[in-house]
């Protein structure tokens, strides 16, 4: 028996864009959950005098696209909140990227933004998007770097420093290359790197690489300063 492709949902990643700029999407931060759009089909009947054995019968009608569900934490006055807040009675493009590198993009309008806070527990949010027209699913695209990941902590030899590796669209596998004055260093390939007095008067950096089954693309961290004794 084939082992099963299935994957958790961990990675997946929702972006909008309004219709009339549709060229600048908005990645929507510290998303829990995605429900992409669900159909529900509405069959015509069509049954007449002589349906045979006095059986009803259908032809396929419409198909209603529903809605897409959203949870999020909710951070209020975020950048993610207030874009949530400015879509109201705009036309939308949602695209939701999965792991694998495929993409859902559809046609949507905002059709509810709700927030709640709780005595005891963090904020939460649910974005519910009324999908227009059929959903695309696409072929496997390349991975995408949506935020660049970033190095803190002091470049000075002994003294660790940590990478956040970013925020990745369509990416199953994260790796990690650090780099003294562009160079990869030997070994160099996890989050947190202690520079040595071989780096010292040079500048850290870390190429990330996201991949999935079929494509991998790179992405530079900004450089530290440089090392110091």
């Amino acid at each position: 028996m084939a082992e099963s492709e299935a994957t958790i949902g961990y990675g997946t990643t929702l972006e909008i864009a309004l219709a009339s700029d549709p060229g600048v999407w908005t990645y929507i931060a510290e998303t829990k959950t995605h429900n992409p759009p669900s159909f529900s089909d509405s069959p015509v009947e069509v049954t007449h005098m002589q349906s045979p054995r006095r059986m009803r019968e259908y032809t396929p009608g419409l198909v209603e696209p529903g809605s897409s569900e959203h949870e999020l934490n909710y951070v209020p006055g975020s950048p993610t909140d207030i874009f949530l807040e400015s879509i109201a009675g705009k036309k939308l493009i949602a695209r939701l990227t999965f792991t694998n590198g495929r993409q859902m993009i559809y046609s949507a309008v905002r059709e509810g933004y709700d927030r709640e806070l709780s005595m005891d527990g963090s904020g939460s949010g649910s974005l519910t998007l009324k999908v227009s027209g059929a959903p695309t699913l696409t072929v496997v695209a390349a991975p995408r770097n949506l935020i660049l990941p970033t190095i803190t902590g002091i470049p000075k030899v002994g003294a660790p420093l940590v990478l956040d590796e970013g925020i990745w669209a369509g990416a199953q596998d994260i790796t990690y290359q650090w780099r003294k004055g562009g160079v990869a260093i030997v070994d160099a390939t996890q989050s947190s790197y202690v520079p040595v007095t071989a780096d010292v008067g040079e500048p850290i950096t870390v190429t990330v690489t996201g991949a999935n089954g079929s494509f991998s693309t790179s992405a530079v961290s900004t450089a530290t300063a440089n090392v110091a004794a």
